[in-house]
């Protein structure tokens, strides 16, 4: 199913985008498209993390546990930290493992919905 997003704005390695109407469908952005203005006074930043971390917090985050996420989550704070002065109502959301290898539970892949 379709997700909308908008913004005020849509911070790029581009450049700035006002009034984003961004469309995002299995995980993917589908589409970009500039409105001609937008009641929201949010920002949104185009970002990607890849880790491939052991151990965050006393935690091995390769497991996946709710504690290792936890200790991602807090991790995640501190980017939040640097970037309130762009946004303080900034979301950080949908934090899950999509895939791991290795350890004692071996390897996972989230299906996709």
């Amino acid at each position: 199913m379709p997700q909308t997003l908008i913004a005020r704005r849509l911070l790029t390695p581009q450049g700035t985008i006002d009034h984003p109407i961004i469309t995002v469908e299995d995980g993917l952005i589908r589409s970009i498209e500039s409105a001609s203005a937008s009641s929201d006074d949010s920002t949104l930043a185009s970002t990607f993390f890849d880790i491939h971390t052991h151990g965050a917090a006393n935690h091995d985050v390769m497991e996946g546990t709710p504690e290792a996420l936890a200790a991602v989550s807090v991790g995640l704070l501190t980017i939040y930290d640097m970037c309130k002065a762009v946004d303080r109502a900034m979301i950080i959301e949908d934090i899950k493992l999509l895939e791991k290898s290795g350890g004692r539970s071996g390897h996972f892949r989230r299906a996709q919905a």
